[in-house]
């Protein structure tokens, strides 16, 4: 009778666990690490299923894709303080490959950071303490979210960049896929 109880509670299970749908919304945090004037970053595109955009709750997650760039400095949007231009290049995932292999996940041409992201301050991960960030995807300069030092999420002092902390850039808005 035990196997067939283990059986039965493993059915319950699987059909208890939400099933995320198909990918709808993606997220793109980067994690941003000086190399002098330069920059190398890690972006990692957090993929989740249409539910996930009522409640943000992560049983809605599906997978993940990871992109790194390396920047070189350019000249600064109107609002930064210091800018990159990046080539990014795929490295893993755990998505299916038609989600995996889009090419939206490459789309990324500049980072920025500096000066206050005016229309998303309300949300700011550490208030008072964040900048904005910023991001070209191939059309144009746009607000990204916010930029910290990563010691801020450990419970670490913050700082301005200062070119040898890290940095985290936050996004404000998700991507509908």
């Amino acid at each position: 009778m035990a196997p067939r109880a283990g059986l039965a509670a493993a059915l319950l299970l699987a059909s208890c666990t939400p099933d995320p749908g198909a990918p709808f919304w993606a997220l793109d945090p980067v994690a941003l690490y000086p190399e002098g004037d330069a920059v190398y970053g890690l972006q990692t595109w957090e993929v989740f299923g249409e539910r996930w955009g009522r409640r943000f709750q992560e049983r809605w997650y599906i997978c993940s894709v990871v992109v790194e760039f390396d920047g070189s400095p350019t000249e600064p949007c109107e609002g930064c303080t210091h800018a990159w231009a990046v080539e990014p290049a795929f490295v893993e995932s755990d998505c299916p490959d038609a989600t995996a292999e889009q090419a939206n996940f490459l789309d990324l041409t500049h980072v920025g950071i500096g000066g206050p992201a005016p229309t998303v301050e309300s949300d700011d991960p550490h208030p008072g303490e964040s900048i904005g960030a910023w991001a070209d995807y191939g059309e144009g300069w746009t607000e990204y979210g916010w930029a910290y030092p990563q010691a801020l999420d450990e419970g670490g002092d913050g700082g301005a960049w200062d070119e040898t902390a890290p940095f985290t850039l936050w996004p404000a808005w998700a991507w509908e896929l």
